[in-house]
C-alpha cells in the first residue's frame, strides 16, 4: 500500500487526538488580562481624558452653533438651529447653555418674529429643548421671553399651515 494511503484503526485515533498548545499544557488561562495595575490605571485615565476631550469639543461646537444663529442668511440661521437641536437631543449641556440664556432667547424671538417658514419651524422645535436644558434658574425667564413670540408666530396668517402647526404645538408646551 502506498505511503499516506493507510487505512485502519490507528488513523482514527490520530484524527481524534487533541493537540494542545504550550499555554494550554501549562494551565494558563488566556482570558485573564495580564496587564499590571499601573498600565490598567493609565488605560482608564486615557479613556477618561478622551471622554473629557470629546465633551470639550462638543461644547465648543455648540458655542459655534450659537454664534451661527446671528448669521445673515435665513437658511444659515435655520441650519444652525437644527444643528443645535440635534446636539441637544444627544447630550445634556446645561453648563454651556445657562450662560447663553439671554442670547438664545433673543435669537429665537427674532427668528419667530422675522424669520421665514423654515427658520420659524427650526426655532419652534429648538425652544422646548433649550427650556429643558437651561436649568431651573433661567427657565422661567426664558419661557416668558419666548411664549409671546410663539403665540404671535402661531397667529401669523402669512406663514404656512405647516409652520403655524409646528409653532402652535410648541406654544401649548409652555401653557
Amino acid at each position: 500500500m502506498p505511503k499516506g494511503k493507510r487505512k485502519g484503526k490507528f488513523e482514527h485515533r490520530r484524527t481524534e487526538e487533541k493537540i494542545y498548545s504550550s499555554d494550554e499544557d501549562a494551565g494558563i488561562d488566556m482570558t485573564i488580562d495580564n496587564c499590571s495595575e499601573t498600565s490598567g490605571q493609565s488605560d482608564l485615565k486615557s479613556a477618561h481624558d478622551d471622554a473629557e476631550n470629546e465633551q470639550e469639543k462638543l461644547e465648543e461646537k455648540v458655542l459655534e452653533m450659537i454664534d451661527a444663529l446671528s448669521a445673515r442668511s435665513n437658511a444659515a440661521r435655520a441650519g444652525a438651529m437644527v444643528s443645535l437641536r440635534n446636539a441637544l437631543q444627544r447630550r445634556h449641556l446645561a453648563a454651556v447653555l445657562c450662560n447663553q440664556r439671554a442670547t438664545l432667547a433673543d435669537h429665537l424671538a427674532k427668528a419667530l418674529r422675522r424669520g421665514r417658514d423654515g427658520e420659524r419651524r427650526a426655532a419652534a422645535g429648538l425652544a422646548p429643548l433649550l427650556a429643558l436644558q437651561i436649568g431651573e434658574e433661567g427657565v422661567e425667564e426664558f419661557v416668558n421671553e419666548i411664549r409671546p413670540e410663539l403665540a404671535a408666530a402661531a397667529a401669523d396668517k402669512s406663514a404656512s399651515l405647516e409652520t403655524r402647526t409646528e409653532v402652535m404645538s410648541q406654544t401649548f408646551t409652555y401653557v
